[in-house]
């Protein structure tokens, strides 16, 4: 009875000490995981207003998303009459300014998003220029809008950071949750199973 005493003690000692090391395995995955996803945050949607020689600059940008038309519009109208100004020149520049973990992220990424883009705004209706930014990569990003009211003023220049999370995190993190539970699993059976075989070893 001594012997089987001790062989049910060391084996429970094996179930447990298995048992320690697969959930301090799992949660270090997780944290992982969990901590890659979290290091770009959101941004708000922003308003800019310049004004400069009666003219006014209101320029709405909105809380960039990697999976969606992402508009951004510029209303141009004189200060003191506020009647809209027509027939200006916008344009745009965005361009990556890539991050510690926006590099990791783009080199582990197969997506061929464009880090630098420039383009010209539309007008419609009269003095609200619009254009979108579609199919941009997780990171960090400049925006630079250079605006031109007429041939007579100088141009005007605002320049705003946006970062742009990973959508899928939360989807990752789910799929990493699941595959480290079945792994759980498989390794305590198979650890039951050990400690079964050794007590009737002991037998």
């Amino acid at each position: 009875m001594g012997i089987l005493r001790r062989k049910i003690t060391r084996t429970t000692a094996i179930v447990f000490g298995a048992m320690y090391l697969v959930t301090l395995s799992s949660c270090m995955h997780l944290m992982m995981m969990g901590g890659h996803n979290d290091e770009i945050k959101a941004d708000l949607s922003i308003e800019k207003r310049i004004t400069e020689n009666d003219i006014e600059v209101s320029a709405s940008i909105p809380a960039m998303k990697s999976n969606e038309r992402n508009i951004v519009v510029i209303v141009l109208q004189h200060a003191d009459s506020k009647q809209p100004i027509s027939g200006a020149e916008v344009s745009y520049h965005w361009m990556s300014m890539p991050t510690e973990a926006s590099r990791h992220q783009h080199s582990m990424s197969t997506t061929s998003d464009a880090s630098m883009i420039t383009g010209s705004a539309s007008e419609a209706p009269r003095g609200t220029y619009t254009f979108a930014l579609s199919d941009v990569a997780e990171g960090h990003y400049s925006l630079s809008l250079n605006i031109i009211p007429d041939t007579l003023t100088k141009p005007i220049t605002i320049e705003v950071e946006r970062n742009i999370p990973m959508q899928q995190g939360m989807g990752m993190l789910g799929m990493g949750s699941s595959s480290t539970s079945w792994i759980v699993t498989g390794a305590l059976m198979a650890t039951m199973m050990i400690a079964v075989w050794f007590v009737k070893g002991a037998m």
